[in-house]
């Protein structure tokens, strides 16, 4: 795999450039850009100019062509899959010359399938593992797929189902701790999260820890890569390691 275009610019003695595309006015997008900018500063990149991209744009050929102006080398992706599909391709059609990196809910199977070989190493971050990768209790997820919905294929599921089973999994854990407890109640349940140190089912999900003050999960971000159409754990980055000032800090409430 080659150098990110980022450490390329840096090599040649370039200020490396990012561009986001999301939609401006769904929380969701938009919630983390104060965040990004953040992070691309204490990084040394020069922010371009964000794109407003619907969720439901199938058409960003004029986004791309405005961010090309910026000579990005990387673009982040702020939306859910069908626009970043959509983004992706036309920045490959375009020639936009950007690597790309994605957040959550635009990182999935359906990327892939939708975006074909532009989703070509296009990098994400995914709170579990996706969905047959051999990781701790998969083996329990795909048998009660087959048991439950024997007409779906395996490479017809997603990601999703896998985040849906640690969520439950989750809450489970946390009424059997408030039920030991004696507090089946809600604030009961919400002091048993707030026991949570370390947790996890497996599944690729990162360690879980909450605290009464302290409602982030954790710290730990998996971080992956598509590579020959399949998704690729590249690393898993501990912002607190890596940040601590800034985690118990000034990124507290972001």
């Amino acid at each position: 795999m080659k150098d990110p275009k980022y450490r390329e610019a840096r090599a040649r003695g370039e200020k490396p450039r990012v561009v986001m595309f999301y939609a401006f006015p769904v929380p969701y997008a938009s919630a983390p850009i104060r965040a990004l900018k953040n992070q691309a500063e204490i990084l040394g990149f020069e922010v371009g100019p964000d794109q407003d991209v619907s969720l439901v744009a199938l058409d960003t050929k004029s986004q791309v062509l405005t961010a090309k102006g910026f000579r990005p080398h990387l673009a982040w992706h702020g939306n859910t899959t069908m626009s970043v599909a959509a983004t992706i391709k036309d920045s490959q059609a375009l020639a936009l010359g950007a690597d790309h990196i994605v957040n959550n809910w635009g990182y999935d199977e359906n990327l892939v399938r939708l975006a074909g070989p532009a989703a070509e190493g296009v990098m994400g971050i995914a709170v579990t593992a996706f969905y047959g990768d051999k990781v701790q209790l998969m083996d329990k997820v795909l048998d009660y797929g087959k048991k439950l919905n024997p007409g779906v294929p395996p490479e017809a599921r997603m990601i999703r189902t896998v985040q849906a089973w640690s969520q439950v999994l989750m809450m489970a854990e946390a009424m059997r701790r408030a039920d030991k407890a004696g507090k089946l109640t809600g604030p009961g349940l919400k002091e048993a999260f707030e026991t949570f140190k370390g947790w996890t089912p497996g599944l690729g999900l990162p360690p879980v820890t909450l605290t009464a003050s302290d409602h982030r999960p954790g710290s730990i971000i998996p971080i992956y890569r598509v590579k020959g159409g399949k998704f690729e754990l590249v690393k898993q980055v501990d912002l607190k390691a890596k940040w601590a000032r800034q985690w118990d800090g000034e990124w507290f409430g972001y």
